[in-house]
């Protein structure tokens, strides 16, 4: 190939020794190299050629061959042509070898591909010019690499650091997490035993306000009664039949004991003594009529040992009756089950947990389900609240 001179560019095997490593390195991979030079081996031989050993001893071999020209120069030179065609063509037009080495010398300086560079490299090198110039151009191309090779020690180190770095920050955020995930298994813990506490403080002052009461009532009971009738006497109570709505009078045997008799007096009364203990907030009640009779009703929280009293006033009004004691012994989990098998639920809020007030409140709100809360957990609230609650009440009456 000639150029506009007449000069002839020259071939891979009539270019410097000292230039051979540096144009098979910046052109060609490792595997590259390999490939070629099995492909040339090949052809001589006949046969499937497999090159074996160091990349370094590899690289010596091949660049050793491209000083006589021989298969493996040939196809290197071949390739060398059609890899860099575009760059040959640009640097074919110069004139001089000045204009070829500041050419060369500005491709550097453009800080452009290292296929452009090698590129380069190969025009100026076998240019008709570049044997006048190829020293400065061998030169410069050297350092060019040296300088790349610092760059790039220089980015593996910065690289090294930033992942030290990064490991270091990733490893103090999952120290983190860790210490969040101790803190709040603490806190929930902390939250369970503060609720059980609460239960039991609320348990606790309910049966010292009973006890209270019971030996009040006790004391009382000793002291001589005013004429009292015979052993047995006739009683009237009311209580549900099963084929009548209310009020049937029927003698029953009286309690044998006058203590025995003021048991209920003493449930109706012991909520006047909790009157001064906070209770839960408490929805307030709208008064929606509501029909008992024939209905099952769950009763959630109250005092400890009125059930029986609660049950009574549900079943004389018509209903079922089943219980929760709000969270005290009753696991909370059950409340949803127990909610949804019932009619009507009855919210003692001054005697129940909080989880279970919350549970009652959302599961009522979601479902519709009606619900009737009792600030108060006497006996006699619940009856009269129950009655209020059959009749439609004005505005103004509530």
């Amino acid at each position: 190939m000639t150029n506009e001179t007449g000069h002839i560019r020259r071939k891979l095997w009539q270019l410097p020794p000292n230039c051979t490593d540096l144009l098979a390195t910046t052109s060609h991979s490792i595997d590259s190299m390999r490939l070629l030079a099995q492909k040339a081996l090949s052809r001589v031989g006949g046969t499937d050629c497999r090159l074996t050993g160091r990349d370094a001893d590899l690289i010596y071999s091949i660049t050793r061959d491209f000083g006589t020209q021989n298969p493996v120069s040939e196809i290197f030179q071949r390739d060398f042509e059609t890899r860099h065609k575009t760059i040959i063509a640009r640097f074919s037009a110069i004139e001089s070898p000045n204009e070829l080495l500041n050419s060369w010398l500005e491709l550097l300086d453009s800080k452009t591909t290292l296929a452009e560079i090698s590129g380069g490299f190969w025009a100026a090198l076998t240019h008709p010019y570049g044997i006048d110039a190829q020293g400065a151009i061998i030169y410069e191309m050297g350092a060019w690499v040296l300088s790349q090779m610092r760059l790039g020690a220089s980015g593996q180190d910065k690289l090294t650091i930033y992942s030290e770095q990064l490991a270091a920050s990733q490893l103090k955020v999952d120290l983190g997490k860790e210490r969040l995930r101790e803190v709040q298994i603490a806190l929930d813990a902390a939250r369970s035993e503060n609720a059980k506490l609460h239960c039991s403080v609320n348990g606790l002052t309910q049966r010292v306000l009973l006890l209270e009461q019971t030996r009040s009532l006790a004391i009382a009971s000793e002291k001589p009664s005013p004429a009292r009738p015979a052993h047995f006497q006739e009683q009237s109570v009311t209580q549900k039949d099963a084929g009548s709505n209310w009020n049937r009078k029927t003698p029953v045997v009286p309690l044998p004991s006058p203590t025995m008799q003021v048991v209920p007096k003493l449930y109706e009364t012991a909520s006047d003594s909790l009157a001064s203990t906070p209770a839960i907030p408490y929805e307030k009640n709208k008064f929606i009529p509501i029909n008992i009779a024939g209905k099952r009703i769950l009763c959630v929280g109250g005092l400890i040992g009125a059930q029986s009293f609660y049950k009574k006033v549900v079943e004389q009004a018509g209903g079922e009756c089943h219980f929760h004691d709000g969270g005290l012994e009753d696991n909370v989990m059950r409340l949803p089950v127990l909610i949804n098998s019932v009619d009507i639920v009855i919210c003692q809020t001054g005697c129940i947990n909080h989880d279970a007030y919350q549970q009652v409140k959302r599961i009522c709100n979601r479902s519709g389900k009606p619900c009737v809360y009792l600030e108060r957990p006497s006996v006699s609230y619940m009856r009269k609240r129950l009655q209020a609650q059959q009749t439609p009440v004005t505005s103004g009456s509530a």
